[in-house]
């Protein structure tokens, strides 16, 4: 059946869909199949699975009136068969009347004709009912019961086999009976529900790409706060805390724990983060895996369908929806601190969820906490977009990040697997990979604020020393050593060689265009403080016109000396190459836009051209400033 569900394409499935109308609603005016009906479209194929409740016992008579034809009747527990059906067919339902697919179905047949024939079959199964309604168990089983009974008394008894699931079904059981030798090859489970979702998925993923080229966006996965789990584990680690939040640390390790972390019972800490996702697809991955104790379960929010990787969805509809409730968290978490410096976001901007909502959220702690620091870790997608609409989205959430962040750390995708492939010689880096990365970058940022020093201690302090201008915030991060040095071969001079490299850094940058406005090279470990000073004394005079002149001290260091950690650093840099970036986006912004593609999503959520345009003028005026720094004199 799935060769004629799946290769047989659109008129079997229409097909089969008019049956099952006709089997179970005989107002419905379409004429009940006979055996001849069902012929035409299985005729090539030696073995019909009647799922019950497909074509009825109408269609079935031609069959049981033939000598030659044989019947299997596969029973199970009438528990385990809803369940089954619930894990299947049931969240097939489920999303085709959620966004995206409840959209997407209208532009491509083929796609709607599979998700009305999953909905119909279920309706027939549930009697109508939807999956999760509260009658909808009772119906399945009530209906598969009597289907299992009625199969047994129609058909013929010399020519049937039963089989219980629970006892096993295999070849063992089958052949014989259909007087054929046992096959070789391994017994086909199909039915298994992680099978069945890999038929589906592997079906599904072109239809879904046919059907978002005609509507104008091309989906793909996301995983919402992957980002901050990266950095939640490394924090973690440094700090000497356990998935359970219980501290086994040093004093120095405790000292500004409270930066991030607050104290619910003696060496126990909970985070000060506000989780929040417009799917619940993370919610099981947070809530049931070895973090379901770590986080403060008041300050997780995981509701809805997803934005789709539209930033309008994001902003005005999806993220609109969930706002008021992840505000009033971030209120009660900003409530119980002592000295409340600031927030820190961790999204990505050119999905739906982290671009739309991100900025929503972003927009919303500007307007309740003006006199507050907001700083983001925001991650850029690659040069090649994994979905098409991204420089819409990017451009869209630049607007916000310009006029209401006071920082932004760019993390540039493209940069990370360039660093990778070239500098780590990985030739296929996967999400870890990079994800490991990002973290290493995010650590060595945070130590400013999570261990005792003198520099830039706090978000106030850091802002104050690396933004000359309001707007010229965008930062790029460096990592040294990354992950191929070891320890042994690591030493001052590599170190800070590799942190200077354009090869190193966290965006792409064109190392050609780059006059640096404020950089900060942050140390820890086991290092000398009259080496450090050397080195960076030998870069500011090597690379001192290519500094701006009238920024004062604009290369920086400091060190924090948790002397059982290996040598590291982190460089934090302001400079002009950041507009390559940038310039990148408005140049892929302008191929879609001035084609006016894939706008309908945008304008059936409360985007329109007129938004578009401030947004993408906003970011070219920003290019511009960089550009002027960069021409103008030194």
């Amino acid at each position: 059946m799935i060769d004629v569900m799946f290769k047989g394409r659109s008129p079997h499935m229409k097909v089969f869909t008019e049956a099952i109308i006709a089997n179970h609603n005989q107002l419905s005016g379409i004429k009940r199949y006979e055996t001849a009906d069902v012929d035409k479209w299985i005729g090539n194929y030696d073995c019909l699975m009647e799922i019950p409740s497909y074509i009825g016992s109408r269609a079935m008579r031609g069959y049981i009136e033939d000598p030659d034809v044989k019947f299997i009747v596969t029973e199970r527990s009438p528990e385990k068969w809803v369940r089954s059906i619930d894990n299947t067919i049931g969240e097939a339902v489920k999303a085709a009347h959620q966004f995206p697919l409840n959209i997407l179905k209208r532009f491509d047949s083929e796609l709607g004709h599979f998700l009305r024939l999953a909905t119909v079959m279920y309706w027939a199964y549930a009697d109508g009912a939807n999956p999760g309604d509260a009658d909808s168990e009772a119906a399945l089983y009530k209906n598969y019961v009597e289907y299992i009974r009625s199969m047994k008394d129609t058909l013929p008894k010399d020519r049937l086999l039963v089989v219980k699931l629970e006892e096993g079904l295999g070849w063992e059981q089958i052949c014989p009976f259909l007087d054929m030798p046992i096959p070789e090859e391994k017994y086909p489970r199909g039915n298994e529900p992680d099978t069945f979702h890999r038929i589906v998925a592997d079906y599904m993923e072109p239809r879904v790409k046919a059907a978002m080229l005609n509507l104008g966006a091309m989906v793909t996965a996301t995983a919402g706060i992957a980002g901050y789990l990266g950095w939640r584990e490394a924090v973690t680690d440094e700090h000497r805390l356990d998935n359970s939040g219980k501290f086994t640390g040093s004093d120095y390790q405790r000292e500004k724990l409270n930066v991030y972390f607050s104290e619910t019972e003696p060496q126990k800490y909970v985070p000060r983060v506000v989780l929040v996702d417009s799917k619940t697809d993370t919610r099981d991955r947070i809530c049931t895996g070895p973090l379901r104790t770590f986080f403060n379960p008041r300050n997780l929010l995981f509701r809805g369908y997803g934005a789709g990787q539209c930033w309008a969805i994001g902003y005005h509809t999806a993220g609109a929806e969930l706002i008021d409730e992840a505000m009033d968290m971030v209120r009660r978490e900003a409530e119980e601190c002592e000295c409340l410096q600031g927030f820190q976001i961790i999204h990505s901007v050119g999905w739906g969820t982290g671009g739309g909502m991100g900025a929503l959220l972003i927009s919303r702690l500007r307007d309740e906490f003006p006199d507050r620091v907001i700083t983001t870790f925001s991650v850029f997608p690659s040069r090649v977009p994994d979905v098409v609409v991204e420089p819409y989205n990017v451009t869209l959430s630049m607007n916000r990040l310009i006029e209401d962040c006071d920082a932004t750390f760019c993390i540039d995708n493209q940069a990370f697997v360039d660093t990778c492939t070239e500098t780590l010689e990985q030739c296929d880096p996967s999400h870890e990979d990079l994800n490991r990365l990002i973290a290493q970058a995010m650590s060595g940022v945070t130590a400013c604020f999570r261990f005792p020093g003198q520099l830039n201690s706090d978000l106030r302090k850091l802002t104050t020393t690396m933004v000359p201008l309001p707007r010229l915030h965008f930062f790029t991060l460096g990592v040294s050593p990354l992950c191929r040095y070891t320890s042994e071969s690591s030493n001052v001079p590599r170190i800070t060689q590799q942190l200077f490299s354009s090869d190193n850094m966290t965006a792409s940058g064109d190392e050609r265009i780059t006059r640096g406005l404020s950089c900060l090279a942050i140390f820890r470990g086991k290092v000398s403080k009259p080496e450090i000073e050397a080195q960076l004394n030998n870069l500011r005079n090597k690379h001192s016109p290519e500094y701006i002149e009238w920024v004062p001290n604009n290369i920086r260091w400091t060190i924090y000396l948790p002397h059982d950690y290996d040598m590291s650093a982190t460089l934090l840099s302001n400079s002009t190459s950041i507009q390559k970036m940038f310039r990148h986006v408005s140049k892929e912004f302008s191929a879609l836009y001035r084609r006016k593609a894939y706008m309908n999503p945008y304008s059936w959520n409360e985007v329109d051209e007129m938004d578009l345009v401030e947004a993408e003028s906003n970011m070219n005026d920003l290019i511009e400033e960089y550009r002027e720094h960069q021409d103008g004199p030194i």
